[in-house]
């Protein structure tokens, strides 16, 4: 089913993303990265309370999981809260996610900031 989702997520088919990480999930309750796929997913298909839910679940189980606190920058930024995206992309920054620190400088860069 992780190799299914991975697939899944680089075709761009994000609602079968969802799907076969909710079964993985059902399975192993504790995967981190069925969580953080899902929480991707959920957050390009615009589902963006249940994406900061399974990013905040794999925190849960792992706390300094940069890429969780990147999904969530990317949630927040996606509504428009930068702020808050700023902070979680600052915070995977910091836990050594290179994309993190893309993220992090590009919202930095913005006219708007």
């Amino acid at each position: 089913l992780q190799s299914e989702s991975i697939a899944a997520f680089k075709n761009g088919n994000y609602k079968e993303v969802e799907e076969t990480t909710t079964k993985l999930l059902e399975i192993e309750p504790e995967n981190v990265f069925a969580y953080i796929t899902r929480s991707g997913a959920r957050a390009l298909l615009q589902k963006y309370s249940p994406a900061i839910d399974d990013a905040h679940q794999a925190l849960n189980l792992d706390p300094d999981n940069g890429i969780a606190y990147n999904n969530l920058g990317f949630v927040y930024e996606q509504m428009e809260d930068i702020i808050r995206a700023e902070l979680f992309y600052k915070k995977a920054c910091n836990l050594g996610v290179s994309l993190g620190c893309n993220n992090f400088k590009m919202i930095r860069e913005r006219p708007n900031f």
